[in-house]
């Protein structure tokens, strides 16, 4: 009787461990959900950096992944099975990253003590309106995350004497005190203003300004100079279009036809965001 009762205290406290421990299979399962949390933040980090740097979402992970100096992108497989990560582009800044997780986002650890909230982001500069932070909790099963690109500006000043490269705009944000580099005709967007109640002055550098009305139509003047990079031979237009001014990176030059050309097969004209744009 005495051998029995111990053998029983001893099932016991090893099914009172389990329960509170959790189950080998159920820790292993917690680890490989952290591990895909991880990772996609990664990836939407290295999304939002490529964005601020090429003006367009990435086509694909895979180029993230091969530039292994400007992005850090760990893995695009699932951890366990090997799975690439989803990822499509839903809109100009939007995308969405999917994944298989084995478990519900874990509140406590193995030992009932809360865990800490997923990790957020700083608070943007301000892309979208009031964008929020983004919540990694999950479900069990395959579940998407709905995602906006937030903002990579640089921290430093732009101007006369540090321009932007091309295809950027030197802008001073409401609310943000100094100048960045923006994507050439996202002004109001990198600002955060709501759409169609923005002002971008024709100034340098652009002075970017919400309204509380719908901006009127600005007057029709633009003032787009046909310029040349001198390394590559590069044509492109620079300068201020109805809305939108471009500024071009060190290295360009106005354009001059030679005198023994019968004429260039290029021409500036105002875009439908108001800037300067090259016809060929």
């Amino acid at each position: 009787m005495f051998t029995a009762a111990v053998v029983i205290m001893v099932a016991a406290v090893i099914a009172v461990g389990l329960y509170v421990a959790g189950s080998p299979s159920k820790e292993r399962e917690r680890r490989f959900d952290e591990q895909r949390v991880n990772e996609l933040q990664q990836i939407a980090n290295a999304v939002d950096s490529a964005y601020y740097r090429d003006n367009h979402l990435p086509a694909s992970l895979e180029m993230l992944a091969a530039n292994k100096q400007e992005f850090y992108v760990p893995s695009l497989v699932d951890p366990k099975t090997g799975v690439p990560y989803e990822y499509q582009i839903t809109g100009d800044i939007t995308y969405d990253l999917c994944a298989t997780f084995d478990d519900v986002t874990q509140q406590t650890d193995q030992y009932g003590r809360m865990q800490p909230a997923p990790m957020q982001p700083t608070k943007p500069l301000g892309i979208m309106p009031s964008p929020g932070y983004r919540d990694w909790t999950h479900p069990e099963g395959h579940h998407c995350y709905h995602l906006t690109v937030e903002n990579r500006l640089p921290n430093q000043a732009c101007g006369l004497t540090n321009p932007c490269q091309a295809g950027q705009t030197c802008a001073q944000l409401p609310d943000n005190k100094g100048t960045y580099c923006v994507p050439a005709g996202k002004e109001c967007l990198a600002a955060g203003c709501p759409e169609g109640r923005c002002v971008v002055m024709e100034s340098y550098p652009a002075q970017v300004r919400c309204t509380t009305e719908t901006a009127p139509p600005p007057a029709p003047k633009a003032d787009c100079i046909l310029m040349q990079e001198k390394k590559s031979g590069k044509m492109d237009c620079f300068g201020c279009g109805t809305r939108v001014c471009k500024d071009p990176a060190p290295g360009w030059q106005p354009y001059s036809t030679p005198s023994d050309s019968a004429g260039i097969p290029y021409a500036c004209y105002d875009d439908d965001n108001g800037a300067c744009a090259l016809a060929q």
